[in-house]
């Protein structure tokens, strides 16, 4: 007669008590029946209790001031969340348990300028790293963090290296048009900040031409479709700058934008604390949409503030940021 397992036993009764004691709603399917699969649960147990205790004094104590924490939902249909963890210095808060555990309380560190926004609008670099890393803590890099970057700040300045803007689709189609005007508008811009020369947006739709460092990347499925365009200058920046120009509810042309240019009657403010943070970035957009606006001529203004306010409308389009002409 074999001899009971009983830590694979107490195992399962463990993993049956904590189910039962959830909400329904909550449960899922029941644990395993078989006891083989219980076998190693104590030892499991003890790993995923020291990489919990790791995880909580990295968090806890060792994060700089202002890191920003990215907490994922379970599934991709559920909403993240991400903020800033408050200075080491500060006081630590006492955090009340849920469901079986609602009667502990836990130490925790302050979440400031928390966000919410749906998991389907990240990437997989940023979906699927936790998971496959089978890590409790994770730090994004490259492409991951700067999305991560985005969704938390809105457009931004990541030091001298990228800059990124966002243009969000309210309608339930992002029409492919749309897409294909702001992406050749967007190549347009680039392509003058790096040469100084102007040339026809039809140029970079139908034609191998111009010098172009900038990154489209669009998701377009759906509600909330998304074009977010990055690149090492300020071109994203100065394409946000004129879909605001051009989206005004009453419309500029473009003789009216070349002769606020000329009149330096062009400004660029910084209203808020979490985009564009640097004045310095401020300061170079002004300059650079008063010099494209003078040297673009009337005709290529014309055609890009038309096709911008096409774009808009078609995709009920929302870009951070107003803006308005003043007497």
């Amino acid at each position: 007669m074999a001899v009971p397992d009983l830590q694979a036993q107490l195992g399962r009764a463990i993993e049956f008590r904590d189910w039962a004691a959830s909400p329904e709603y909550e449960r899922g399917l029941p644990p395993a029946q078989a006891i083989e699969r219980y076998a190693t649960y104590h030892e499991d147990r003890s790993v995923m209790r020291r990489m919990l205790k790791t995880a909580a004094s990295e968090i806890l104590w060792d994060l700089p001031d202002r890191a920003l924490i990215y907490v994922p939902a379970p599934n991709l249909e559920g909403l993240a969340m991400t903020g800033e963890l408050a200075p080491r210095r500060s006081a630590r808060t006492t955090v009340r348990g849920t469901r079986h555990r609602s009667t502990m309380t836990f130490l925790g560190r302050r979440l400031e300028g928390a966000k919410v926004f749906p998991m389907r609008i990240l990437p997989s670099d940023v979906t699927e790293a936790p998971r496959a890393s089978g890590q409790t803590t994770f730090e994004f890099e490259n492409y991951a963090r700067e999305r991560l970057l985005r969704a938390h700040y809105g457009d931004y300045q990541l030091g001298g290296d990228v800059a990124m803007m966002q243009f969000v689709s309210d309608s339930d189609r992002f029409d492919i048009r749309a897409l294909g005007r702001l992406a050749a508008i967007s190549d347009l811009l680039d392509h003058y900040i790096q040469t100084g020369e102007v040339m026809h947006p039809g140029v970079f739709l139908f034609n191998a031409e111009g010098s172009s460092g900038a990154e489209v990347h669009a998701r377009i499925n759906s509600r909330g479709g998304r074009l977010l365009v990055e690149s090492a200058n300020l071109g994203p920046h100065l394409l946000r700058a004129l879909l605001l120009v051009a989206t005004m509810a009453n419309p500029v042309t473009g003789q009216e934008l070349e002769n606020m240019a000329i009149n330096d009657s062009i400004i660029v403010e910084n209203t808020s604390d979490t985009i564009l943070q640097d004045e310095g970035i401020v300061t170079a957009t002004e300059r650079s949409l008063r010099d494209f606006a003078r040297e673009a001529g009337v005709a290529n203004l014309d055609i890009i503030l038309e096709n911008l306010r096409r774009s808009h409308e078609e995709t009920e389009g929302d870009i951070d940021g107003s803006s308005e002409a003043r007497p």
